[in-house]
């Protein structure tokens, strides 16, 4: 199975690696970093959007640097003015 690309975050600070193909060329680049930038993110850059009817904690866990989210057939949306398909996710903001 092929490994994908991680992030490594700390109590302060995320690192988010953004991705895309290189112009030159016009395609992709033989060097998987080419085109990356690092971002440095803080947890308050981390926007949890989970069913609006069960506790975040229910539906996403933080621990050990790896971000973890849990989504059920049956979930509601965020909020009661959507009407997207269950899910629970992560906006990032980055200024």
């Amino acid at each position: 199975m092929a490994s994908s690309p991680r992030a490594s975050c700390g109590d302060m600070h995320c690192t988010f690696l953004l991705h895309a193909p290189t112009a030159a060329g016009g395609g992709w680049n033989d060097d998987p970093t080419a085109g990356f930038e690092k971002v440095e993110l803080s947890d308050s850059d981390f926007v949890v959007q989970s069913p609006y009817n069960v506790p975040e904690s229910q539906r996403f866990q933080y621990r050990n640097g790896v971000r973890t989210f849990w989504v059920y057939r049956n979930d509601k949306p965020f909020n009661t003015a959507t009407h997207t398909n269950p899910r629970s996710e992560v906006m990032i903001r980055v200024s």
